[in-house]
This record gives C-alpha cells, sequence and structure tokens, in this order.
C-alpha cells in the first residue's frame, strides 16, 4: 500500500491504540452521560420519556446520515477525520454545557456531538488499520472499543460523584476540554489505497455488509435502549436510588471493557467466523431483558451483566471482521455496518419511550428483546453471505 509523504508510518501499538480508544470515549460519552443522567435532565427541563426518547433518535438519525460522508472522509486520511470529528465534538459538548436551559438547544447540542461520532467512529477503524499490524488488530480493535463501555461506566459514576458538584452540565464542559488534547495527540496513520474506485454506491451493493447492518442495527437497537433507559427503570420501575441506579451502569461497563477487550485478545489468536460468533452473543444477550421485565432489584443486576458482559460484548470483533474483508476501504466498509447501527439505536428508544409511558417497563422490554433475537438470526445471514463470497474458505 502507498504512503502519503505527510504521513509516515509510526511503529508501536499502545499510543495509536489509545489515541484512537481516547477518541471514541470522547465523542461516545455525550450520549451515554444523557442516559445516566436521565432522571435529572428530565426534572430540569420538564420533558417526559418519549420526549427524552426522541432526544436519542434524533441524534442517531444525524448520525445516521453523517455517516455517509464520514466513512468515505476516513479513508482520504484517518488521523485528518479524527482530528476534525473531535473539533465537532468539543464544540458540541460546550454547547450543551453553556447553553441548553431548554430542550431544542439540548437537541441542538447532540445533534452536533452526534456528527462527531459519525467522522470518528469510520476513522478510528482506518486508523487502526493504518497503523497496527495485523496480527495484533483483534486486540486493538477489542481496546478501542472498550472505550465505550469506559465511558458508560464513567457516565454512571458521574452521577453520585459529580452530579452534586457540577451537573450535568459540567459533565459535558468536561468533555469539550478534553477534545483538542485528544485531538493532537493521534500520530500519523497509513491511508488505504483502493484496489479499483470505490463508490459509496459501490459498497451499498455488497449483501454481506447490508446484512451486516442490519443485524448490527437491531442488536444496537435493543442495547442502546439499555444505555438510556437503565437508570430511570432502576429508579421508577425497581425502586433503586439515582446514585444506586449509576453505579449499576458502571458495573455494566467494567463488564462489558473485559469482554471486548478478551474478544478482541482472542480474535488475534484463534481463526474463527467474526459473523457466526458474533451471532451466537446476541442469542445469550437476548436473555438479559426479561429479567429486565420482572422490575425486580436481582433482575436488573442480573439482566445488566447478561446484556453487558455478552449482549454488548460484539462492536469490536464485528468491526475487525469487517475490515479483514474490506482492507482497500476499511472506513466506507464499516460506515455501512455502523449506519444500520445508528438507525437501530435511532428507532429502538423512542419506541420504548412511547411504550413506557403509555403501558409500562415490563412491556416496553419486550421491544429490545425482539431487537436481539432478530439481529442475532440477520448476523447468522451475514456469515452465512460472506462464506459464499470467499467460496468456503475459512474466515480469518
Amino acid at each position: 500500500m502507498r504512503t502519503r509523504s505527510d504521513e509516515r508510518i509510526p511503529s508501536g501499538f499502545v499510543r495509536p491504540t489509545a489515541a484512537a480508544a481516547a477518541s471514541i470515549g470522547i465523542v461516545a460519552f455525550p450520549g451515554f452521560v444523557l442516559g445516566a443522567f436521565g432522571p435529572s435532565v428530565k426534572d430540569d427541563l420538564g420533558i417526559g420519556d418519549t420526549a427524552f426518547g426522541a432526544l436519542f433518535t434524533i441524534g442517531f438519525f444525524v448520525s445516521a446520515v453523517a455517516l455517509q460522508v464520514g466513512g468515505p472522509f476516513a479513508d482520504l486520511g484517518p488521523r485528518r477525520a479524527v482530528r476534525t470529528g473531535l473539533t465537532v465534538a468539543m464544540l458540541g459538548s460546550a454547547v450543551i454545557a453553556l447553553f441548553a436551559d431548554g430542550y431544542l438547544v439540548l437537541v441542538l447540542g447532540f445533534g452536533v456531538a452526534r456528527v462527531a461520532e459519525a467522522i470518528v467512529q469510520p476513522a478510528t477503524n482506518t486508523f487502526i488499520a493504518g497503523t497496527i499490524v495485523p496480527q495484533r488488530r483483534g486486540l486493538a480493535m477489542g481496546l478501542k472499543q472498550s472505550a465505550v463501555p469506559v465511558v458508560t461506566s464513567a457516565a454512571g459514576l458521574a452521577v453520585p460523584v459529580l452530579g452534586g458538584l457540577i451537573g450535568w452540565r459540567g459533565v459535558f464542559g468536561l468533555i469539550a476540554l478534553c477534545a483538542l488534547p485528544v485531538a493532537w495527540w493521534l500520530p500519523a496513520a497509513r491511508t488505504p489505497e483502493p484496489r479499483r474506485a470505490t463508490s459509496r454506491n459501490d459498497i451499498w451493493r455488497i449483501s454481506h455488509l447490508r446484512l451486516a447492518a442490519a443485524a448490527g442495527g437491531l442488536a444496537a437497537g435493543a442495547v442502546i435502549t439499555v444505555a438510556s433507559f437503565l437508570t430511570t427503570a432502576a429508579v421508577d420501575d425497581a425502586g433503586f436510588s439515582a446514585g444506586r441506579a449509576g453505579l449499576l451502569l458502571t458495573m455494566g461497563g467494567v463488564i462489558m471493557t473485559v469482554s471486548r477487550v478478551s474478544l478482541g485478545a482472542l480474535a488475534d489468536r484463534r481463526s474463527f467466523d467474526r459473523f457466526r460468533f458474533v451471532g451466537l452473543l446476541l442469542v445469550v444477550g437476548a436473555l438479559a431483558f426479561p429479567l429486565f421485565a420482572t422490575g425486580t432489584k436481582p433482575g436488573l443486576v442480573i439482566g445488566t451483566l447478561i446484556v453487558f458482559g455478552v449482549g454488548w460484548s460484539f462492536p469490536g470483533l464485528l468491526l475487525l471482521g469487517v475490515i479483514e474483508q474490506h482492507p482497500e476501504a476499511p472506513g466506507a466498509a464499516t460506515a455501512v455496518v455502523q449506519t444500520g447501527v445508528r438507525v437501530g439505536a435511532m428507532v429502538s428508544p423512542l419506541v420504548f419511550g412511547i411504550i413506557v409511558d403509555s403501558a409500562n417497563f415490563a412491556t416496553a422490554w419486550m421491544l429490545p428483546l425482539l431487537f436481539m433475537v432478530l439481529g442475532a438470526a440477520m448476523m447468522l445471514a451475514t456469515s452465512l453471505a460472506v462464506r459464499r463470497r470467499t467460496d468456503g474458505q475459512p474466515l480469518r
């Protein structure tokens, strides 16, 4: 592959992996902060569960649209793309921190933050592909994607630790302050050289990418709903205090971190079908939602262990499988899958909030259960499509 003259490739593993993980953490944090501080945000702004769910729906819609540009942009220069996204993230968090005294301003700031996420997510995939040798990319992807559960834990911990000191607006101020130092810490990265001109339409015509996008969207719809409503359900349905509900989210993030890193390390050591394995993870993860529906403290605790430890451990492994299949355009290919993820995440929280407002949490939890089961089926179909594409050769 050709390397652009202004992008010398650094040696090493720690700095590029840590920089990619930190970048993901910065752009993912806003959504989890809103979820963790859900009761406070709703009280301060006077909004209900439907409007709160709509906030996430709007954000993920913006992200899905922006990914159509963010994916190809990543393949033109991953470091530049990540830096651009982090700058946008700083602006979005600053708007929320300084001006979010009403619902519309909150929506605006969160929408800007989602644009940043749509730029940084595919760019870090290309960044890993351009800085890490193939034999260590599984661990690098697992560590990068573990930034999401780390910020999930941090968001949950921020409720009892920072909630009374600076509030949710102050936490957004901290996010804005952290964005630019991370942007300038990024090392250079190789820009992939396409085997041929690859347009966005060409990428979307690939059947296994469309299937993976559908599967990822269904699974993401299920787990994002958990992140968005777990603390609210714990307080309103199971009788947890706000602080303990935040700690429940923190526990889930810690478990998810361990599972994602472990799966990444396993992928570097074993050759197996990435997509089929993800499908099996989703089958197990679906068991969490009947436990949530019990509305009991033990049910929520055990369900949290399952959904975060198994059901939401898949993103790094899924993206690794896509990168391995499409080394010529990792940003554009992973953007297809992540577009599906955004669509699923856009639909589920909104519908979930409507069901909660009109019925109850027990009924609402059946929606993400359905999404998770269908996602598992679609992921197994993705595995079959990839095997047909590779003429029966074993997947790396």
